[in-house]
């Protein structure tokens, strides 16, 4: 009877989140997507006279066919380890992200994830559709996070009528750091404490 029961709530805890796990190689995380996301590479030079930063992105649009999310991640070319250096990376990073589409910002809070700083911030813009001739007032709200030298930024991308902070809280408090085995210091082999005790 017991194993029965177990059986029933772990079928809907199951039913009750329906997204998928996305875990690129060797990149230390892993998140969650409505479904499996496209994936796009391409080198930019954010600052000039700097070398170029390689950005992976990750994206998949939501069943309203209005949100979007997107994950993206890449290296800085130094690891920023003092306040200062860190709030430099994440302030370009809100300043790079509304300045991309002329947003206007509405508002911004710092984050921690373990020992890591982030932010998380909402805001407007309009984008028109040369296509269909015609304009998208669009809410975004984005979230990255500084892991020793690597940008993480999760980016819920919504019409207005469409806007649900809630999935937006979905996606990003699925984020999560992992270690994978390549990442963790290798494992002393027998004898070897036995080996550093008879040289001291």
């Amino acid at each position: 009877m017991l194993l029965m029961m177990l059986f029933l709530l772990c079928q809907d805890q199951n039913q009750g989140d329906d997204w998928i796990i996305v875990e690129p190689p060797r990149i230390g995380a892993r998140i969650k997507m409505p479904s499996l996301p496209v994936f796009t590479e391409e080198k930019i030079q954010p600052v000039r006279d700097q070398n170029e930063i390689t950005v992976r992105t990750r994206s998949s649009m939501l069943p309203s066919g209005k949100e979007n999310i997107t994950f993206v991640y890449h290296d800085e070319h130094t690891n920023r380890t003092s306040r200062l250096q860190v709030k430099s990376v994440l302030d370009g990073a809100v300043t790079g992200a509304i300045a991309l589409v002329n947003g206007e910002i509405v508002r911004q809070s710092d984050i921690f994830l373990k020992n890591f700083k982030g932010r998380d911030f909402v805001y407007l813009c309009e984008i028109d559709d040369a296509k269909l001739q015609k304009s998208h007032q669009l809410k975004i709200r984005t979230r990255v996070i500084l892991v020793r030298d690597r940008l993480f930024s999760m980016n819920y991308i919504a019409e207005n009528d469409a806007y649900d902070d809630k999935t937006a809280d979905r996606f990003f408090d699925s984020f999560e750091l992992v270690n994978k085995a390549a990442d963790m210091p290798p494992k002393p082999r027998p004898g070897r404490a036995r080996e550093l005790a008879k040289q001291e």
